[in-house]
């Protein structure tokens, strides 16, 4: 885990409808977005302006194991990523000032599923 973060993914709130919508080429340069409607969520990675640059987390979903984080980082803003058990939790943040923009949490089969959907649909 991320020990500077401590446990954030403990205060991690439902986003039961939280789903990745992905784009292979974009005006506003991001590539990636996870969004859920019904809880008013999205989670933005502003800094990965194609696919390849958010292949490492797109795998990282697909292999992580139970206990396994991801980060990444780039002027100001902060993506961690926790898998434990069936769940995923995401924490969107801003590392300069410790806001917190998005800490959801998601079930990981259902969300694997719509990312299957959503790499189909490009």
């Amino acid at each position: 885990m991320n020990s500077d973060m401590g446990e954030w993914w403990r205060d991690s709130t439902l986003a039961s409808d939280l789903r990745p919508v992905l784009f292979s080429t974009s005006d506003s340069g991001k590539a990636l977005t996870l969004e859920d409607t019904q809880a008013a969520v999205t989670i933005r990675f502003p800094w990965w302006d194609s696919l390849g640059e958010a292949r490492k987390f797109l795998q990282w979903l697909r292999s992580a194991e139970s206990g396994a984080d991801f980060c990444d980082l780039d002027q100001g803003w902060r993506f961690d990523a926790v898998r434990l058990g069936d769940w995923f939790h995401f924490l969107e943040s801003d590392f300069d000032d410790g806001h917190v923009f998005a800490n959801v949490m998601v079930d990981r089969g259902l969300f694997l599923k719509a990312l299957d959907a959503a790499e189909a649909a490009i």
